[in-house]
């Protein structure tokens, strides 16, 4: 019998589907001030630093996998 693994996906960039009028602004205050936080950046350094990661990577934070 072949067991079925579950993922979770999540989208914080907006990547994968608009759901803009909502959740993602606050998702995007969230993640620059994770960046500011972490790696001691002023408001404009984290968001400069968090759009280079988008275009470059095509995400700001890669999760890990749980298995």
């Amino acid at each position: 019998m072949r067991q079925s693994k579950r993922a979770w996906i999540f989208d914080p960039d907006n990547t994968l589907h608009n759901a803009t009028p909502h959740i993602f602004p606050f998702l995007h205050h969230s993640m620059n001030e994770y960046i500011q936080t972490h790696l001691s950046l002023d408001a404009h350094e984290a968001a400069a630093l968090r759009r280079h990661y988008w275009l470059t990577y095509g995400a700001t934070l890669h999760g890990e996998t749980c298995l």
